[in-house]
């Protein structure tokens, strides 16, 4: 009991010392009841969770676990509510961070689920048709997100499973969850190219698809910037540090995703604006709200994650957004790649409507020109025992006239 004692005695001393008056007072109110330390260096300390403290898991669950006495266990990290702001007692808890991460899991899962039943159709319908380099890269696609799934539920299980018994790491940075960026990089480098690809098929202008891939591959080299610090990295409080270098990373892969989709839809445009068949025009103003809808989900989703590291820097929202966005950017491509027939089949039912259409008030009018002649043909049999040669000829070109 002594221990204990010593320990909230310098855990208060701390507070008193170096913390402000209001985080001072707060602390004094909700003080720890279970300290692990019978000295704190303050002057090495970084903000800490302390799970055994109500005041702490209420405040933030980061921490650096810098500090580490030599007569205790690795295990046990220090107490340092009173390095902890008031203000973060709504930016972070529980559920916004590990619960927020929880949930990411599980909606990854489903969409991987989805991913993968895309694949197969994809395989089934144009294995025998698509180029090689594009079954490669759907492969490739599938196989960093297959990575990437794997190693988001064994960074989960690390911190929600593993941490039960191990109470540091839910201050750590498995190794597991940094190699990840590498995979979702790749998957997003690789989709977005693609989409530029497409930019110069259907405009045919190399320069405008270039601007737009060049963005693209500034964004791949800021998250791979990113991921290589972040390897060094061992708790999670040290990724604040990197703040900038992520927002610049994901907004300018922002831009990317709304300048693909803002460009296909240009294009698209002009091509249906140039057009005077109905079934082309048809036909365009679906594949416009096929690349609106298709686009919409990763661009939203990297504005959202844009946003929520620039206002929320403490919780895990931003995480949650990034692993979703490269299920979006796999199940995007997917889709693309298997929704072909259905517009091919889309527009050759709008083409057989019109030919009904055409074909019904053919037979309107066949109809209407029958009843004529047949009214003719009566009044010519009535004058047809005057003139019989001269009045057949005279029907003969009438009819001829009327079928023409």
């Amino acid at each position: 009991m002594s221990g204990l004692a010593d320990a909230s005695s310098n855990c208060l001393d701390s507070a008193e010392k170096y913390a402000s008056p209001q985080t001072r007072d707060l602390f004094l109110k909700n003080s720890c009841r279970w300290p692990r330390y019978p000295a704190i260096n303050s002057e090495s300390l970084k903000p800490l969770l302390c799970i055994c403290c109500p005041l702490c898991v209420s405040i933030t669950p980061l921490g650096c676990g810098s500090h580490r006495e030599t007569k205790m266990e690795a295990t046990q990290p220090a107490c340092t509510c009173w390095l902890i702001g008031p203000t973060m007692t709504v930016n972070a808890t529980i559920d916004n961070t590990y619960g927020l991460l929880f949930i990411a899991m599980v909606i990854s899962v489903a969409s991987y689920g989805v991913a993968i039943l895309q694949f197969w159709l994809y395989i089934r319908k144009y294995h025998s048709t698509d180029p090689l380099a594009l079954k490669l890269l759907v492969i490739a696609v599938l196989l960093c997100d297959t990575c990437q799934q794997a190693l988001l539920c064994s960074g989960v299980y690390t911190y929600l499973v593993s941490a039960i018994t191990k109470p540091a790491l839910i201050f750590s940075l498995p190794r597991t969850v940094m190699v990840e960026l590498f995979f979702s990089c790749a998957i997003a480098t690789l989709v977005q190219q693609f989409y530029c690809w497409r930019i110069y098929q259907i405009g045919k202008n190399i320069y405008l698809a270039a601007a737009v891939s060049l963005i693209g591959w500034s964004a791949c080299a800021t998250l791979l910037v990113y991921s290589v610090k972040t390897l060094n990295f061992k708790f999670l409080d040290d990724l604040i540090e990197l703040k900038m270098l992520a927002i610049a990373s994901n907004s300018l892969s922002t831009v990317t995703d709304i300048s693909i989709s803002l460009v296909l839809m240009i294009q698209l445009h002009s091509i249906k604006t140039g057009s005077g068949f109905k079934k082309t025009m048809d036909m365009i103003n679906s594949l416009m709200v096929f690349t609106f809808n298709n686009g919409l989900p990763t661009s939203a989703c990297s504005v959202v994650a844009t946003v929520s590291i620039v206002a929320f820097p403490r919780t895990f929202l931003y995480i949650f957004w990034f692993l979703l966005l490269g299920r979006f950017y796999t199940n995007s491509l997917f889709v693309t790649l298997n929704c072909r027939d259905y517009i091919q089949a889309a527009s050759k039912r709008i083409g057989q409507e019109e030919y009904s259409l055409e074909a019904s008030d053919l037979a309107r009018t066949s109809r209407a020109s029958h009843h004529d002649i047949i009214a003719i043909r009566m009044v010519t049999d009535t004058v047809s025992d005057f003139q019989p040669s001269q009045d057949a000829e005279s029907q003969r070109g009438f009819k001829s006239q009327l079928t023409s």
